[in-house]
Parts: C-alpha cells; structure tokens; sequence
C-alpha cells in the first residue's frame, strides 16, 4: 500500500487525471477498475475519479510497490518527497561509533523500490549529517585492526562540497548503515553505525539477542494477561506481505509466559467481539505456498505484555524475540489484535471505530519502537547496562493518554 498526500501545488486537479500522470503507465482501465475495486481510495472512501483534489487529501494505492513502479515511468510530473539529507534527525544518542535515532512515522529507513532515488529516507539524512558534521571526511578514520584500520582518505569537507561529490559516491558515506530497520509507517528507536565495525559490531549483537527491543502499540481489543506467542510465517515477495500458516498446514502454538499463562487464556476479548471473523484472510495463500517451493518458513517468537485497556482497545508492550519482518504486525493480527491505523495487516472497521473514538484520522500504525536495552561486550561493551528510549508521535501518544 502506498499513501499519497495531496498538497497545494497539484491541487485543483481531477483524481483521475493525477493518477494517470502518477501512473502513466497504467492506462484508464487499469485506473478505473482500481477505483471501482476499491483499490484505491480518496480520504478512506471509494471515489469514481472525477472528483476534483484539494489540500492534504489523502490517496490510498492498494496495490504492490512493483505495481506501482511498473506503471511509473517518470516522477517529474509529480511531487515527490523531500530529497534525500534534506530533513532532520531526532538524535537520541550520538558517539563516535552509532548513533541512535528516534525515525518518525512516514519516513523510509532506506531507500526501497518504488520510491524514487530522490526519496527521503533516514540513512540518506544521516549521511548528510555525517557530512555537514565533518564525521565522515576525516582523513584518518579508525575502523578496526583487520587491514582496514587507517584508510587514509584525502578528502575533506570543502573539497567534496568544491567537487560536488554525491552522498554515495563518497568513499566513506557507504560505512554507516542502519542495524535495525523499521518498516516506514512504524515509528521510534534506530541504531545507525558510523564505521564498518560499528555496524558489524550492532548487527551481531542484534543477532545474539545482546540488544532487547521494546515497542509500544495501540491494538483494537482487550488484550489482558502476559502471554509469549510462537508460530511460522512466510513471506510473499510479490506482495511484500507476511502470512502465518494456517492450523491445517502448522499448528499454532504457544510458550508459557513467566506467569504459566497459555496462549487462549491470555488472549481473551471483550464479550461479544468477534474479531476473528473480522480479520481479513488471504485464501490464495494456501494456493500459492502449494506451487511456490521458494517459500520459507521462519520462525516468529514474540511476548506481548498489556499496559493498559479502555473501551475495547489496549495499550500493550511487545519484545522481540525474533526479529522477522513486519512481525508485530503479524503476530497481533493473527492474534485477534490488529494494530490500530495498520493499513496492511489491520482491520478496516476497526481503524474506522479508533478514528471515531480517539477523534483523530489514524495517518500510520501505532506501533513504536520504544526503548532499547543494552548488555553488549567486545568493541560495544562501554555500552553494556545502558537503556535509551523514545517519544512516541503526537497521535500515539494522545491515543495513549485515552486508553490510560
């Protein structure tokens, strides 16, 4: 799904003219059918295309990010995002190794397919604030005692701005990079090496679980008790879309969580709610996995704890124990727990009910990357016992304070 928000400089405009120019490519029938399939939406709703666009509207392209960049052969027609370096950084914490950063929702870890190689993204920002920093132009960069502990690169600030050396072009931009990616409309907590060792250093203490992760989320029911969940789940690289195996082709199961609690018992819902039969289902999925051998299952081992519940909807504390992709996500919604505002593996009447009642449009999944605890050795260990943690975005945390 991609989200597109409407600004002042193409406003104005019909819907179906924009997404034809967006999507030149595509042809009318492709578009017309997408909006009478609801596969595209204008401000949650079904539009026909010829309604006329105004200010932050919001479209919604419910269609592979391949599809998408299939049909667009150019983006110059259209506004794209704010270019590369071009926005701020949140630093939490900052040494001469990482840096550690709280992303906020909406934007790109890194650069992905279908995005433009203009977009915005946070490697991009930190990047040119390694640059502006003069971090990453120092001419005798200590990076480990393996062959690459001096590179003595003669280059300086002024001499790349003087050369107009592009951000990845410079020998030393390709040595930071991200640990942990966070999926763009998923907000808080990024570590970011700044050498080659700092980031292998991040990447296998992330590995070895020497690195605890937990976020924060809002989901639609009363979750109520502690429980650990473990299952299997595949992945669909033509839809980028993650799918846990139904009961027929793997049961589920579940570990005790430190209370003894099984997985039923501490997934109980209010009475009366029926979120199962509300879950959206996939029944090519079974198809698919039967004829796809490229498909693979991972395990996913993740504890939910709740915090907090009101009305239906609950406050809970996730930690991976797996890092797979999208896996809170994943877990939540097979569970009966959708993540609010989660446009993937959400629920459609379930956004709608948190909108009415938080009286908020719901532009993200609120799912943030709350705190990270440290007990690191080696290259890492001065930060062994040190926790950091992040200020969720406004809308979560309003929608937290209601549910408190």
């Amino acid at each position: 799904m991609r989200e597109i928000k409407i600004n002042a400089e193409v406003s104005g405009g019909r819907l179906d003219k924009f997404l034809l120019k967006y999507m030149p490519k595509a042809g009318k029938a492709f578009v017309y059918k997408m909006l009478r399939k609801k596969n595209i939406t204008l401000n949650g709703a079904k539009a026909c295309g010829n309604e006329i666009l105004k200010d932050r509207d919001i479209l919604r392209l419910y269609l592979a990010e391949e599809t998408i960049e299939k049909f667009r052969s150019s983006e110059k027609n259209v506004p794209d995002a704010p270019a590369a370096g071009t926005g701020r950084l949140d630093i939490v914490y900052e040494d001469e190794n990482i840096l550690i950063l709280n992303k906020p929702p909406g934007l790109l870890s890194q650069p992905a397919a279908g995005f433009g190689k203009k977009a915005d993204s946070l490697i991009g920002r930190v990047k040119a604030y390694l640059l502006n920093e003069n971090e990453m132009s120092k001419q005798n960069v200590a990076l480990n005692k393996d062959g690459i502990s001096k590179q003595n690169i003669a280059q300086n600030k002024n001499d790349m701005s003087k050369q107009n050396v592009a951000h990845d072009e410079n020998p030393l931009a390709s040595t930071c990079a991200i640990a942990n990616r966070l999926d763009r409309n998923t907000s808080g907590l990024v570590l970011c090496g700044k050498n080659l060792v700092a980031v292998r250093e991040l990447n296998n203490a992330l590995a070895e679980g020497k690195i605890k992760k937990i976020y924060h989320a809002a989901v639609y029911g009363t979750m109520r008790e502690e429980v650990t969940l473990r299952d299997y789940f595949v992945k669909d690289g033509e839809s980028n879309t993650g799918f846990i195996k139904n009961p027929d082709e793997l049961q589920k199961s579940a570990l005790p969580s430190e209370s003894g609690l099984n997985q039923k018992s501490a997934l109980s819902h209010e009475p009366g709610l029926n979120q199962e039969s509300a879950l959206p289902q996939n029944p090519t999925f079974s198809q698919k996995h039967a004829l796809n051998q490229n498909f693979r299952e991972k395990e996913i081992i993740t504890r939910f704890k709740p915090l907090h519940s009101k009305d239906g909807f609950s406050l809970i504390e996730a930690e991976l124990i797996t890092g797979r992709s999208h896996q809170i996500r994943l877990h939540l919604q097979s569970a009966g727990y959708p993540v609010l505002g989660d446009k993937k593996y959400g629920n459609a009447a379930a956004n709608a009910k948190a909108e009415d009642y938080f009286g908020a449009a719901l532009q993200s999944q609120l799912l943030h990357a709350f705190k990270l605890s440290f007990a690191t050795d080696g290259k890492l260990a001065y930060l062994n016992g040190k926790e950091f943690t992040a200020k969720p975005p406004f809308i979560f945390s309003n929608v937290a304070d209601k549910i408190k």
